[in-house]
Protein backbone atom coordinates (compact mmCIF):
# COMPACT_ATOMS: atom_id res chain seq x y z
CA UNK A 1 0.00 0.00 0.00
CA UNK A 2 1.43 3.40 -0.64
CA UNK A 3 1.57 6.61 2.16
CA UNK A 4 -1.38 8.22 0.99
CA UNK A 5 -3.84 4.60 1.31
CA UNK A 6 -2.23 4.27 4.69
CA UNK A 7 -2.93 7.72 5.53
CA UNK A 8 -6.70 7.40 4.98
CA UNK A 9 -6.82 4.52 7.03
CA UNK A 10 -5.10 6.51 9.70
CA UNK A 11 -7.12 9.62 9.01
CA UNK A 12 -10.43 7.02 9.39
CA UNK A 13 -9.60 5.61 12.57
CA UNK A 14 -10.76 7.84 15.22
CA UNK A 15 -13.79 8.81 13.57
CA UNK A 16 -14.32 4.99 13.52
CA UNK A 17 -13.83 4.96 16.84
CA UNK A 18 -16.05 7.43 17.51
CA UNK A 19 -18.93 6.06 15.24
CA UNK A 20 -18.81 2.83 17.01
CA UNK A 21 -18.54 4.70 20.62
CA UNK A 22 -22.14 6.26 19.58
CA UNK A 23 -23.62 3.07 18.38
CA UNK A 24 -22.72 1.26 21.24
CA UNK A 25 -24.49 3.81 23.38
CA UNK A 26 -27.31 4.31 21.21
CA UNK A 27 -27.62 0.09 21.56
CA UNK A 28 -27.37 -0.05 24.70
CA UNK A 29 -29.60 2.78 25.68
CA UNK A 30 -32.46 1.79 23.63
CA UNK A 31 -32.36 -2.06 24.25
CA UNK A 32 -31.11 -1.90 27.86
CA UNK A 33 -32.63 0.22 29.70
CA UNK A 34 -31.28 -1.12 32.94
CA UNK A 35 -28.13 -0.51 32.15
CA UNK A 36 -28.66 3.40 31.01
CA UNK A 37 -27.03 4.66 34.32
CA UNK A 38 -23.73 2.59 33.59
CA UNK A 39 -23.92 4.47 29.90
CA UNK A 40 -24.48 7.70 31.11
CA UNK A 41 -21.85 7.61 33.09
CA UNK A 42 -19.51 5.90 30.35
CA UNK A 43 -20.32 8.78 28.37
CA UNK A 44 -19.23 11.50 31.05
CA UNK A 45 -16.35 9.58 31.53
CA UNK A 46 -15.53 9.91 27.25
CA UNK A 47 -15.72 13.42 27.37
CA UNK A 48 -14.06 14.80 30.10
CA UNK A 49 -11.44 12.24 28.63
CA UNK A 50 -11.62 14.27 25.24
CA UNK A 51 -11.88 17.67 27.03
CA UNK A 52 -8.61 16.86 28.45
CA UNK A 53 -6.90 15.07 25.61
CA UNK A 54 -7.74 18.72 23.65
CA UNK A 55 -6.69 20.88 26.42
CA UNK A 56 -3.37 19.25 26.86
CA UNK A 57 -3.55 19.92 22.91
CA UNK A 58 -4.06 23.44 23.71
CA UNK A 59 -1.94 23.80 26.87
CA UNK A 60 1.02 22.41 24.79
CA UNK A 61 0.42 24.94 21.80
CA UNK A 62 0.62 27.71 24.48
CA UNK A 63 3.43 26.84 26.68
CA UNK A 64 5.41 23.77 24.20
CA UNK A 65 5.79 21.64 27.02
CA UNK A 66 6.50 18.56 24.79
CA UNK A 67 9.13 20.51 22.93
CA UNK A 68 11.16 21.41 26.06
CA UNK A 69 11.79 17.63 25.69
CA UNK A 70 12.11 17.53 22.11
CA UNK A 71 9.01 15.54 21.37
CA UNK A 72 5.52 16.28 20.04
CA UNK A 73 2.48 16.31 21.75
CA UNK A 74 0.46 13.15 20.24
CA UNK A 75 -3.19 14.67 19.86
CA UNK A 76 -4.23 11.48 17.50
CA UNK A 77 -2.42 9.16 20.45
CA UNK A 78 -4.77 10.96 23.20
CA UNK A 79 -7.70 11.35 21.07
CA UNK A 80 -7.97 7.40 20.11
CA UNK A 81 -6.68 6.42 23.59
CA UNK A 82 -9.48 7.72 25.07
CA UNK A 83 -12.02 6.46 22.81
CA UNK A 84 -10.53 3.40 23.43
CA UNK A 85 -11.09 3.88 26.92
CA UNK A 86 -14.99 4.50 25.97
CA UNK A 87 -15.53 1.37 24.20
CA UNK A 88 -13.18 -0.51 27.37
CA UNK A 89 -15.68 0.79 29.55
CA UNK A 90 -18.78 -0.11 27.56
CA UNK A 91 -18.36 -3.63 25.80
CA UNK A 92 -15.22 -5.63 28.28
CA UNK A 93 -16.40 -8.69 25.76
CA UNK A 94 -14.46 -7.06 22.85
CA UNK A 95 -11.55 -5.61 25.05
CA UNK A 96 -8.63 -8.10 23.50
CA UNK A 97 -10.13 -6.45 19.53
CA UNK A 98 -10.45 -3.08 20.99
CA UNK A 99 -6.78 -3.04 22.34
CA UNK A 100 -5.14 -5.17 19.01
CA UNK A 101 -7.21 -2.33 17.01
CA UNK A 102 -5.07 0.72 19.11
CA UNK A 103 -1.82 -1.42 18.71
CA UNK A 104 -2.10 -1.44 15.49
CA UNK A 105 -3.22 1.91 14.44
CA UNK A 106 0.20 2.90 16.87
CA UNK A 107 2.25 1.33 14.67
CA UNK A 108 0.59 2.45 11.57
CA UNK A 109 1.60 5.69 13.36
CA UNK A 110 5.15 5.04 13.61
CA UNK A 111 5.38 3.35 10.07
CA UNK A 112 3.29 6.63 8.80
CA UNK A 113 6.46 8.85 10.37
CA UNK A 114 3.61 10.59 12.42
CA UNK A 115 5.06 10.48 16.13
CA UNK A 116 7.68 9.27 17.64
CA UNK A 117 7.62 6.41 20.28
CA UNK A 118 8.56 9.12 22.83
CA UNK A 119 5.77 11.07 21.94
CA UNK A 120 3.05 8.27 22.15
CA UNK A 121 4.41 6.93 24.95
CA UNK A 122 4.35 10.65 27.21
CA UNK A 123 1.17 11.19 25.69
CA UNK A 124 -0.39 7.82 26.73
CA UNK A 125 1.01 8.17 30.40
CA UNK A 126 -1.06 11.15 30.53
CA UNK A 127 -4.19 10.59 29.60
CA UNK A 128 -4.29 6.93 31.29
CA UNK A 129 -3.34 9.21 34.33
CA UNK A 130 -5.64 11.88 34.03
CA UNK A 131 -8.17 8.26 33.36
CA UNK A 132 -7.45 7.08 36.80
CA UNK A 133 -7.97 10.53 38.43
CA UNK A 134 -11.51 11.04 36.37
CA UNK A 135 -12.34 7.45 37.45
CA UNK A 136 -11.21 7.52 40.99
CA UNK A 137 -12.91 11.52 41.81
CA UNK A 138 -15.98 11.49 39.48
CA UNK A 139 -17.24 7.80 40.49
CA UNK A 140 -15.47 6.12 43.12
CA UNK A 141 -15.83 8.98 45.62
CA UNK A 142 -19.84 9.60 44.72
CA UNK A 143 -20.60 6.18 45.36
CA UNK A 144 -18.02 4.00 47.19
CA UNK A 145 -17.88 1.77 43.97
CA UNK A 146 -15.85 1.43 41.25
CA UNK A 147 -16.58 2.26 37.99
CA UNK A 148 -18.07 -0.31 36.09
CA UNK A 149 -15.18 -0.84 33.34
CA UNK A 150 -16.74 -3.47 31.30
CA UNK A 151 -19.98 -4.20 33.20
CA UNK A 152 -22.51 -3.46 30.34
CA UNK A 153 -23.50 -6.95 29.23
CA UNK A 154 -23.41 -7.62 25.59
Amino acid sequence: MTYEQLDVIADAYTPTLLISFILCVTYIATRKKEQRIHVGRAVVFLTALLIASYGLMFLDNAIGLWPTFGLDYSTHTAVSLSLIIGLVVLIQRKVVWIILSFVAYLLLMLYQQYHSVSDIVTTSVCILVIAYLLEHFLFRFRDSARFPVGSIDW
